[in-house]
């Protein structure tokens, strides 16, 4: 037969207690926990006991015990049953309970001396006919004397369902309503009973449950601190330098008692910027508070926030009423700055080679040069200049020699950088062009070291985690460097850039690659070409 899950939707009462005491959120309630019990302990050490408390069962062989078939899914995969022959596992589908059948499990001693309202939640599962119960109740003894009732269930349920028990409103024997608040020896009572009728089933399961009692106070309690920005969304960082920040103070009181006005303190840097007067009645509400907007400065920074600071409210918690956040700003990044010496305020011109030279300057020393030339000064869409890559602006002279010897004659060329740190990126024509005069010729010349399309030989290779590729290109234009294996799959893009003529050179780094025969190819407007790597590790 399918073994089935019974299950039952949370109530609001249950889902407060067990935030607040088995989540252990931040903010404390005046809610004290006693007990929660999933019956998901060893079956044969059934009854169990810890320090002070204990299951007891009520005399006889059929009685309470542990089974795996029906449970609620909020803890586990064991619920208590009512009918349960020790020293046997039993399903309780094919275990019906007898007539005349009579037993109780109960827990305790717990203590409601203190309490000014006490409850018990628990889930609850029945299969029975008419006539056949399953009872709650509380008493200050054990061994089922002096019970006072609280709930019943006669007849089938279609999965588990929950319960609230009210330790201040019980009923004895006459019906009276009895209250165990104030009592120092209480017990919480589970029991079954059918009667004499031929018609039984399988009885009824107890799962997940928790006791719990207030003592009457209420409790202040700082929740948490949100940063948020003048548009009232929410910083994903920490606060950076320029930041104009508004800080978001959640709070909230708990518990039954009246809640006197009270004050509300709040620093910046050390210093005091906010002392209120709070008036509010009962809580278990949240609250909002904001605090004045900052603009952040670099350095070390901490808010403070503290509520009833001279103890005007008797509260059950005195240890969550402050909350510290402190957090460090750097100086701000400035932007890379950058200056062209030459060329200079006028136009230079050259006929094979030309020397840039520049000068620049990133506070952070973290930047990286990029030297491209273009036809014109718009949209800094150029080439990029042969060795004009990745140079870091503190490594030695800041100059390139520039080979111009394959431009036309005439050609016009603007040279411009980039200039990028962690931060920010820096672009800068330079204030006159390099033009190209190559005497009396109209053509094109050849370059002096005869450049042509090509993609040399890796080295070294084979190579065992880094080797160097070199490669030439003999016309400007957008160029490609790619590796991939020998099923096509790309594995890197070494290059993808607008080159001017001129020799290249990248480094392939392959950690955390396999060993195997990898394919490096060139693409540009002259073509493809591909040569073959092999990888040994």
């Amino acid at each position: 037969m399918t073994r089935k899950r019974a299950t039952a939707n949370v109530s609001l009462l249950l889902s407060i207690i067990l935030s607040v005491i088995a989540v252990a959120l931040p903010a404390q309630a005046t809610w004290h926990h006693i007990m929660t019990e999933d019956f998901e302990r060893p079956p044969n050490q059934w009854p169990w006991a810890t320090a002070g408390h204990s299951w007891g069962i009520s005399p006889g062989d059929n009685r309470w015990g542990i089974q795996a078939t029906y449970y609620h899914v909020g803890f586990g995969v064991q619920s208590a049953w009512c009918y349960m022959d020790p020293g046997n596992e039993h399903d309780p589908e094919f275990d019906p309970y007898p007539s005349n059948f009579y037993t109780y499990m109960y827990w305790g001693p717990f203590d409601l001396s203190q309490a000014e309202a006490a409850l018990a939640a628990f889930h609850i599962f029945n299969r029975t006919y008419s006539g056949d119960s399953l009872y709650w109740a509380g008493s200050e003894s054990a061994g089922g004397q002096g019970l006072l009732w609280s709930g019943s269930h006669s007849g089938t349920l279609s999965g588990f369902e929950e319960r609230i028990m009210d330790f201040a409103n019980l009923r004895n024997a006459q019906g009276d309503s009895v209250s165990l608040l104030g009592e120092r020896y209480v017990y919480i009572y589970f029991l079954f009973r059918s009667n004499g009728d031929a018609n039984v089933d399988m009885g009824g399961f107890v799962d997940d449950l928790v006791i719990a009692w207030d003592d009457g106070l209420v409790d202040l309690a700082v929740v948490r601190l949100t940063f948020l920005k003048p548009d009232s969304s929410v910083y994903a960082y920490v606060p950076v330098y320029g930041d104009t920040v508004i800080a978001e103070l959640r709070w909230a009181t708990y518990g039954r008692g009246l809640l006197p006005p009270f004050h509300l303190v709040g620093t910046f840097d050390e210093a005091t910027e906010l002392d209120t007067l709070i008036d509010w009645a009962e809580g278990e509400e949240v609250y909002l508070s904001y605090y004045p907007a900052k603009v952040m400065s670099s350095g070390d920074h901490g808010y403070s926030f503290l509520f009833d600071p001279t103890d005007e409210v008797e509260e059950t918690y005195e240890d969550n009423n402050q909350l510290d956040s402190t957090f460090h700003v750097d100086e701000p990044n400035l932007p890379p700055e950058f200056t062209w010496v030459r060329p200079g305020l006028v136009a230079d011109t050259t006929d094979e080679s030309y020397l840039l030279q520049w000068a620049v300057d990133d506070a952070e020393d973290n930047a990286l040069l990029y030297l491209y030339f273009d036809t014109d000064t718009f949209d800094f869409n150029g080439y990029i200049i042969p060795g004009g890559a990745g140079i870091s602006e503190d490594d030695g002279p800041d100059t390139l020699r520039w080979n111009v010897a394959a431009f036309p004659n005439g050609e016009v060329l603007w040279p411009y950088a980039r200039v990028d740190d962690p931060v920010n990126s820096v672009q800068l024509y330079a204030r006159a062009p390099v033009v190209v005069q190559h005497g009396s010729e109209t053509l094109p010349r050849k370059d002096p070291a005869g450049l042509t399309f090509s993609l040399s030989q890796n080295f070294p290779n084979p190579f065992n985690e880094a080797t160097i590729i070199r490669f030439s290109i003999a016309e400007a234009g957008p160029v490609t460097l790619r590796v991939c294996d020998l099923l096509g799959h790309e594995k890197c893009v070494l290059l993808n850039e607008r080159l001017s003529p001129g020799t290249y050179s990248a480094t392939l780094n392959t950690a955390g690659w396999p060993s195997g025969l990898y394919l490096g190819t060139l693409t540009s407007s002259q073509g493809n070409l591909t040569r073959k790597m092999v990888l040994l590790k």
